[in-house]
């Protein structure tokens, strides 16, 4: 069963997601995460590195552990993305409701969705609003 991992910075939301999709704490998922997770803190911002970087730090692999796309209009539309994210567990980057022009990350359980981003703040609370731009997609099972 998820639970929620809140986020502590403006810009640890990879982080926390990515602390849900394990099931992890987020002074688990710190104490696990290492330099990564200390590079994170400098950072500014959800970004792809940010989240490779936290994938390899957990000891997750590419294509063995999960999967990466881009939505993208020419291979099916937004509603096909959500169909085929639907039961799925996958971190899923989408437009961030509090900073213009900002990206942010959302964990997705297959059924819920989960947005670390502080009570106080803009949130994403159902699967309808969502519309990602990029997923990392889990096979099935959680990792360990």
């Amino acid at each position: 069963m998820t639970q929620l991992v809140t986020q502590r910075t403006d810009h640890d939301c990879v982080f926390c997601s990515l602390a849900m999709a394990l099931g992890l704490t987020y002074d688990q998922a710190a104490g696990r995460a290492g330099e990564a997770f200390m590079h994170l803190l400098q950072e500014s911002g959800c970004s792809y590195p940010m989240e490779t970087a936290l994938l390899k730090a957990f000891g997750l692999k590419s294509d063995v552990d999960y999967v990466e796309r881009t939505y993208s209009p020419h291979w099916g539309s937004m509603a096909y993305t959500k169909n085929l994210l639907w039961g799925r567990r996958a971190l899923v980057t989408v437009r961030s409701k509090n900073i213009a022009d900002g990206m942010h990350m959302l964990y997705w359980d297959g059924e819920k969705v989960w947005d670390p981003r502080q009570a106080d703040k803009k949130r994403y609370e159902d699967w309808a609003e969502v519309e990602p731009l990029n997923f990392t997609l889990f096979r099935e099972g959680k990792p360990t």
